[in-house]
């Protein structure tokens, strides 16, 4: 089971590898997708912040691991610009969970 500071850390690696992929990429759409992927991160990061996360539940486990996913993403798409557009698609679902994490 996925705790809170598992959570905290791959949030925090998201949000590095983010700044990572905005450096590197020389597309202008990516680095607008970028830069929108990285205001939605910082958002529900406040909203995480001001409330008691239960750490037991479904979502959240769901939650952690599509950010570990997403992190391995971006990872392995640093050098490849076409891996790139689908480390984003998964970024975007990972954001998506933790804000039903924060509705829970």
């Amino acid at each position: 089971m996925a705790t809170t500071l598992e959570l905290a850390k791959q949030l925090e690696t998201l949000r590095h590898r983010l700044g990572e992929a905005y450096d590197q990429t020389r597309s202008a759409a990516r680095k607008q997708e970028l830069d929108r992927l990285d205001r939605k991160l910082g958002t529900e990061l406040v909203r995480l912040i001001s409330i008691r996360i239960d750490d037991a539940g479904e979502e959240y486990a769901a939650a952690t691991a599509a950010l570990k996913a997403a992190n391995r993403e971006l990872k392995a798409a640093q050098d490849e610009a076409a891996r790139l557009g689908e480390a984003l698609q998964r970024v975007a679902r990972a954001l998506d969970l933790i804000a039903r994490v924060v509705a829970l």
